[in-house]
């Protein structure tokens, strides 16, 4: 699976038909680019840090820590950002479907949803 976006490191932890659990680590101002998914619905659990979850349609902004859950429908366009300035790590958890990951455009990623 090639990423298309820098954050410090991933790791997958469980791959399987329809589902995928990675663990990610985000540094300072690291984060995912505007993006979504066809099918698959996205659970996130932060492990350790803060992290914002953006949407654009509608447009919005959750920060959430340490112990927070958080989940994105599929086909929502999102992101992910660490917006703090320390290291962010989070479980991401990804079923429903046929995992896919499409870009929403370079422009979006200058961060005005």
């Amino acid at each position: 699976m090639e990423r298309t976006y820098q954050v410090t490191s991933v790791t997958v932890l469980a791959s399987g038909p329809g589902v995928l659990a990675r663990e990610f680590v985000f540094g300072p101002g690291e984060g995912t680019p505007w993006h979504r998914h066809s099918a698959v619905e996205d659970r996130s659990y932060v492990l350790a840090g803060a992290l914002a979850f953006e949407t654009r349609d509608p447009p919005a902004r959750v920060e959430l820590t340490a112990g927070d859950t958080h989940v994105v429908a599929a086909g929502t366009v999102h992101r992910v950002v660490n917006r703090g300035s320390g290291e962010a790590r989070l479980l991401l958890v990804q079923h429903g479907g046929r995992y896919d990951f499409i870009a929403e455009g370079a422009a979006l990623e200058s961060g005005k949803a």
